[in-house]
């Protein structure tokens, strides 16, 4: 699949998180939606790669994502062509923010 698309989030320094995105082109189911710890010598948030730190949507089936914190919704899945996510809550992955507090984890990310 080819799929591209967009994602917009509100993170706050008390905890809050919540993103929408808008996916056009895929054919896969959508399984899980994250915030990446973005790692590595060339890490600079846009294409690196890392553990899941904040969770959004997804499935807690076993064999897939497990992160150690469960989704709190699934992502919803394609219709027409798009898949739509609107106004997922977030919630910060324990097993990869340990010693950090959600405000923290939000300053780390603004960031990089």
């Amino acid at each position: 699949s080819e799929a591209f698309g967009f994602t917009t989030c509100m993170l706050c320094t008390d905890g809050a998180s919540r993103c929408t995105s808008l996916l056009h082109g895929g054919r896969s189911d959508l399984i899980a939606s994250h915030i990446h710890l973005a790692e590595g010598p060339d890490a600079d948030g846009t294409r690196s790669e890392g553990p899941p730190v904040i969770n959004f949507c997804g499935s807690n089936a076993q064999g897939l994502i497990q992160d150690g914190m469960d989704y709190s919704a699934p992502c919803v899945q394609w219709t027409d062509g798009a898949a739509h996510n609107k106004d997922m809550e977030g919630v910060l992955v324990p097993n990869f923010n340990r010693g950090l507090t959600a405000a923290q984890r939000v300053e780390d990310i603004v960031k990089r």
